[in-house]
């Protein structure tokens, strides 16, 4: 097909009757369709000869006019630019597909950041609650242990967005680690904040800066100091009252705005706590979402949800609470970053309430469960009590590790034992959603339908109903809680 392929790879027209074309290969397929007369156009996409488009006659040698030729020629034309667009859209959505994919490892990156949705620092429990408004954003929080009893817990928000705020983010997270154990001496907000605007002033940031608030929590004294370089204030929630304190009467200006500026303990704010209180450290994204009327919450609408909304006796499932009571008062339309972390005293050895950090690792889920039953009967109840409720957290647990978060050895899950009253076992973990099956008899067992690999029915939740007097089961947020009250027999 030489002869017919020339002169469209020249951008040429091929025209021609069949009479006339010396015997070739091309005459003879031409031929054998019984065409007379050829016209075809070649079709070309980003320089290269794609294809071509013709018109033949098959009952006359027709001589093709300069109007059929134009037309055709626009025809062809037409057909390169949908080819070429085409084209362009597959490249696009490659490029948008490894952009995404790219995102989704940075997210993950990111999250192996921060610390885990609910942890166990010694005396206090902490639960956060991140939800970036793009996949990965510039909000970035922790607690750390020091000597004597205290803490460091900061939360801070990088300026911008997406991936220079994450990129940011992350170098700010190593650099603020190496400043605090630089100043485990003197770990007070002014000096620790002045030191980090020093180093992130001349090493790193150029035209970005960063609000935060730093906390010094002393458990010894049960009090928290703090300074906010442009940044909400902390805030104390009372569990029973649920009242807010702001610390909000001082303040200082962000880190990274001057280099060699001094932050003075004049502006930072003292007050004590107690068991019963939450301290809590937000960026701005938590109260300036807005309504269908473009009208936000604020920081006073904000403790008014707190009030109004929440009912709660400890501090893990604050965050998570509060972004749903917003969405709930219409509050929906975010465009910045969601970050809320809650602390709280841990409940003392004599007291009658339990809370474990769990690893999701079967080991662990052991373990655990090992540790529940031991709580029940140094509470006073039955061996029997004990033992089932080992049962019902080992079997639980275990599910949702295999299950729910599909063997991820570094997600965790939080347990809240009471043997107040009723034996009561709380287990919050941030699987995806599901409704746990109601208690019916010869039940299939719903952590089996979720195992894909398993074509049989265990007994599983069958077993937990029956030594259960109930099951609840809630989704706040990102978070599930389930709630199991023992049997007392």
């Amino acid at each position: 097909m030489e002869l017919f392929l020339a002169p469209l790879k020249e951008r040429k027209p091929f025209i021609a009757l069949i009479k006339d074309i010396p015997a070739s290969f091309t005459k003879e397929t031409l031929a054998s369709q019984n065409i007379q007369s050829i016209l075809a156009l070649p079709i070309f996409a980003k320089g290269l000869l794609w294809g071509f488009v013709g018109f033949d006659d098959c009952t006359s040698e027709r001589i093709w006019s300069d109007t059929e030729r134009d037309l055709l020629e626009l025809f062809a034309i037409s057909i390169s630019e949908a080819i070429e667009r085409k084209q362009a859209e597959d490249e696009l959505k490659a490029v948008y597909r490894e952009i995404m994919d790219d995102l989704e490892i940075a997210q993950t990156i990111q999250k192996s950041i921060l610390p885990p949705w609910f942890h166990l620092y010694g005396d206090i429990m902490i639960s956060s609650n991140y939800y970036p408004w793009s996949k990965i954003g510039g909000d970035l929080f922790d607690c750390i242990m020091l000597p004597d009893n205290r803490y460091v817990v900061y939360i801070a928000d990088i300026s911008g967005h997406g991936i220079q705020a994450a990129l940011t983010m992350t170098a700010v997270k190593a650099i603020f680690s190496m400043v605090i154990r630089a100043a485990e001496n003197d770990p007070s907000p002014q000096t620790v904040v002045t030191r980090l605007n020093h180093v992130l002033s001349t090493r790193l940031f150029q035209d970005n800066y960063m609000t935060m608030c730093y906390c010094l929590v002393d458990l010894n004294a049960m009090t928290v100091t703090s300074l906010s370089a442009g940044h909400p204030p902390l805030m104390i929630y009372h569990m029973g009252t649920r009242a807010t304190r702001l610390l909000d009467k001082k303040g200082d200006i962000p880190v990274g705005w001057i280099a060699d500026y001094e932050y003075k303990e004049a502006n930072t704010e003292t007050t004590s706590f107690t068991a019963e209180e939450a301290i809590c450290l937000v960026t701005d994204g938590v109260f300036e979402c807005f309504d269908k009327d473009q009208q936000a919450v604020g920081i006073e609408g904000l403790c008014d949800v707190l009030r109004e909304d929440i009912h709660l006796n400890d501090c893990i499932m604050l965050p998570h609470e509060c972004y749903q009571a917003l969405d709930a008062r219409g509050y929906t339309n975010r465009n910045d970053d969601y970050s809320f972390i809650s602390l709280q005293l841990v409940p003392s050895e004599k007291s009658k309430v339990m809370y474990l950090e769990v690893l999701s690792q079967l080991e662990h889920v052991d373990k655990a469960a090992a540790a529940c039953e031991a709580f029940v009967l140094q509470s006073g109840r039955s061996e029997l009590v004990a033992f089932n409720t080992r049962l019902v957290a080992s079997e639980f647990m275990s599910n949702i590790v295999v299950h729910g978060l599909e063997k991820r050895s570094t997600e965790t899950l939080s347990l809240k034992l009471s043997c107040e009253g009723e034996v009561a076992l709380t287990i919050r973990d941030n699987s995806p959603p599901w409704d746990f099956p109601p208690r019916e008899p010869d039940m299939p067992d719903f952590f089996d339908i979720l195992n894909l690999a398993s074509n049989t029915h265990g007994r599983g939740v069958q077993i937990m109903h029956s030594l259960t007097k109930s099951v609840t089961r809630t989704r706040v947020h990102l978070v599930n809680e389930t709630r199991f009250v023992m049997k007392d027999s």
